[in-house]
């Protein structure tokens, strides 16, 4: 490097921290914070920090920099340390959306609090208990003292907290703070927070929980207050009920070992606890009273789900999510339908397993032969894909991510079997001992070809703390059904999203329905929220996928309207005659004729353009608010597949008019069409397997309107009040939920307000009425 270069560095970097005071100052103002950044001595201090800032320039990534969305979450934090009544909080934060750089920031807690305030706060943090999360959290935590330790602060009024250090009166930066007000009682100056005390994992067993019970006492009994910045507050934050000799026995999870232990050692109860968790979903404390709650800012640099519990988490910008869809839809896309029969579970499990599972797809062949499918599928798949991304960005090496099992030697006897060819792909494996001491990063820069495209093998790993680079651009999850949603989106979803990505994930049908709907609700509790936390004040019911669709003559839409008028005019009226019973017109059976009854119900439905009508998305959401996926009504011509057989078509009866075949059904309104898959033909009297529209209709009084019950022995006029079509693919109904609560095995149950507690009681005990959630 020459003269000319490093100058050029130096000044840039420069420019980075004028910019950055001069976000913190107008955020400080903005919330009224009357303390503001400084970078004179930091600028100052260059030449004789040159070494340790001389990275900053020469990074290959953002390790320990801060950027602007981060720093004003923190200056957002910080606000709220100062003046909130609730003394803990969290950070809401989008997946990989820099939550631990502003974990990073909220180091600057301690000196602004105090200078505004007096009080020391001593800030450490509480990470998941893997080695590759600590790594990267020091290795975060020594770049961003480098860059940022000479940042000053100084109070709007010039005048500091009477008895405040006067070493930190004189330079108020946070190397300052650090070294001279976090110190032990003794006269000489000796740090109190070196990097191995400031970072700690979530370990089990005593000593992980005593280091920390210790350093908290040390802490306090020096007139410190600990300040606990969790990352994931919610992982392994729940007791386990275990099966024992004598029965069951409850063991106190981790984060509340931590908790108690604090207390205890301290003298103190949970409402004197001070933390600040950071993560994408919290559910467990999102909606308690007892919690302060900060929302990430985002920039438009990020590509993920800006949304959480119904609204926008940085609403002044719009954010593109990952492309997520269906295993059914990329099946189609790389020419390989049989991948999206496949299942896991049936391809090595047991026999009642797999027998099961063949049965619904229609399988002939035994197990073995069922693997050899599979394999052949997925490798075929993988191959499409790598040569699909090497076309669109030719010299661009890319990286693929699977994971078909949570288990090691299963994944590593598929990769085995797939036997991709290591001239054409690199195979890395992302689980077993190697990957619990290198982060993801690590490993990829390690590998032995990086002239290849590569494909990263996962099982239960590939969460949270392990953050791909952009490069990994596609991601396959082979699990049939999430947990909850804490699992889906903590898992290789999460890992999709980020800054500088543009990312496709592959997901089960089920998943990528479920990813579809909270999105559309804005990131709904439109699943079980995480094992930690029960939903309330929704209900949260989720049934089985439907195969049909039902409009209902109520409906305040009018082309709806129209099109029941029609039915009534064209349909029922000629088919019905006023009566006592259900008698519709016999079908004819003359020459030339089809033999069944038929009406221009699907002819109707095109003349007042009723499909195109109701698939609108903001039709939909209206008339069908418990859909959240798109659905596509099956159109005269279409061919779908069975839903209990794969390999049988269904097709609509027409005649020569292309009136389609039908049904009337006499049925209250409340017990109409109770199953998934009304209108479809399936009975040991349809041979033919078709589909149909269902009219489901009701007698009336022509006189008054009123509905005559079916067990009413009077005579009445027919009209329709319901009609069933089936729809081209199975889609999942979704009633969100509003509120989660801890559960009462959960670190966070403490918490909860007597009106919260109430909340969930009242909720635990309609369930065992017997209304269950998903």
């Amino acid at each position: 490097m020459n003269d000319a270069e490093l100058e050029r560095n130096i000044t840039y970097y420069v420019d980075h921290l004028t910019g950055l005071c001069e976000v913190f100052n107008q955020a400080a103002e903005a919330r009224a914070i009357d303390v503001r950044m400084d970078a004179t001595k930091a600028i100052g201090a260059i030449d004789v920090n040159l070494g340790e800032i001389a990275p900053f320039w020469s990074r290959i990534d953002d390790t320990g920099v801060v950027h602007e969305a981060q720093l004003r979450t923190a200056v957002d934090c910080i606000e709220k340390l100062v003046r909130a009544p609730q003394r803990c909080g969290h950070v809401l934060g989008a997946m990989q959306s820099g939550k631990t750089t502003t974990s990073l920031t909220l180091q600057w807690a301690g000196p602004v609090l105090y200078l505004l305030t007096g009080s020391k706060h001593y800030p450490f943090y509480i990470i998941s208990s893997q080695t590759s999360h600590e790594d990267q959290t020091i290795a975060e935590l020594e770049r961003f003292s480098a860059y940022y330790g000479n940042l000053e602060f100084r109070r709007v009024d010039g005048q500091p907290v009477e008895g405040i250090d006067a070493m930190f009166a004189r330079s108020s930066t946070l190397s300052t703070y650090r070294k001279y007000v976090l110190r032990d009682e003794m006269e000489y100056v000796q740090p109190v927070a070196p990097l191995d005390d400031l970072v700690h994992r979530r370990v089990q067993g005593h000593k992980g929980v005593e280091q920390i019970v210790r350093l908290c006492h040390r802490a306090n009994a020096q007139g410190y207050q600990p300040l606990m910045i969790i990352d994931e507050p919610q992982f392994g934050a729940s007791d386990r009920i275990v099966k024992t000799d004598d029965g069951v026995s409850r063991r106190t999870c981790l984060l509340q070992q931590i908790f108690e232990d604090i207390e205890a050692a301290l003298g103190t109860e949970w409402t004197d606890h001070r933390f600040v968790g950071l993560s994408a979903t919290p559910f467990e404390l999102n909606d308690l009273s007892e919690v302060w709650e900060v929302r990430q800012y985002l920039s438009s640099g990020y590509s993920g789900f800006n949304a959480f519990n119904g609204a926008a988490i940085d609403p002044s910008i719009q954010i593109t999510p990952p492309d997520t869809i269906g295993l059914t839809g990329y099946a189609e896309s790389v020419g390989q339908p049989f991948l999206a029969d496949i299942s896991m579970a049936a391809y090595d499990g047991s026999q009642a397993v797999f027998d099961r599972h063949v049965g619904k797809i229609g399988f002939e062949g035994d197990q073995d032969a069922y693997q050899e499918a599979v394999v052949a599928a997925l490798r075929a798949a993988l191959t499409t894909t790598l040569a699909d991304y090497e076309a669109a960005e030719p010299g661009r090496v890319v990286g693929l991510c699977v994971r078909a099992f949570n288990d090691n030697a299963r994944t590593e006897a598929l990769i085995m079997r797939l036997g991709l060819d290591p001239e054409r792909v690199e195979v890395i494996r992302y689980f077993g001992a190697r990957a619990n001491s290198l982060s993801i990063k690590k490993m990829i820069a390690r590998r032995g070809r990086p002239d290849l495209p590569y494909v990263i093998f996962v099982t239960n790993r590939a969460r949270m703390a392990d953050a791909f680079p952009a490069e990994v651009r596609f991601f396959l999850d082979l699990a049939q059904k999430a947990q909850d949603l804490n699992a889906l989106l903590q898992g290789l979803l999460g890992r999709a999203c980020g800054y500088g990505k543009r990312s496709r994930v592959v997901l089960s049908d089920f998943n990528a329905q479920v990813v579809e709907a909270y999105t559309d609700t804005l990131g709904g509790y439109v699943l079980k929220p995480s094992r930690h936390s029960i939903a309330v004040n929704g209900g949260l019911r989720r049934g089985a996928p439907t195969g049909m669709i039902k409009l209902t003559r109520d409906m305040a839409d009018q082309t709806v309207r129209d099109f029941f008028d029609l039915i009534d005019a064209r349909v029922v009226e000629p088919n019905l005659k006023p009566g006592l019973k259900l008698s519709p017109t016999r079908a004819s059976r003359a020459s030339g004729d089809p033999g069944f009854r038929t009406a221009p119900i699907l002819r109707i439905a095109d003349q007042v353009g009723l499909f195109d009508h109701i698939e609108r998305p903001d039709v939909r959401q209206v008339l069908f608010p418990r859909i959240r996926t798109h659905f596509q009504v099956a159109r005269a011509q279409d061919v779908i597949q069975h839903t209990r057989h794969r390999g049988v078509p269904l097709r609509y009866q027409l005649d020569e008019a292309g009136d389609c075949r039908f049904t009337f059904r006499w049925s209250q309104r409340d017990a109409a069409a109770q199953g998934g898959a009304a209108g479809r033909a399936k009975g040991s009297r349809d041979k033919g397997q078709h589909m149909e529209p269902t009219v489901y209709v009701e007698k009336y009084d022509p006189v008054t309107g009123e509905i005559i019950p079916k067990d009413e022995e009077r005579e009445g006029a027919w009209r329709a009040f319901m009609v069933t079509f089936p729809l081209r693919q199975l889609v999942q109904e979704f009633e969100v939920a509003t509120i989660a609560l801890p559960t009462d095995t959960s670190a966070f149950d403490s918490w909860l307000s007597e009106d919260e507690r109430g909340q969930r009681a009242e909720e635990m005990w309609i369930r065992r009425r017997g209304r269950q959630p998903a």
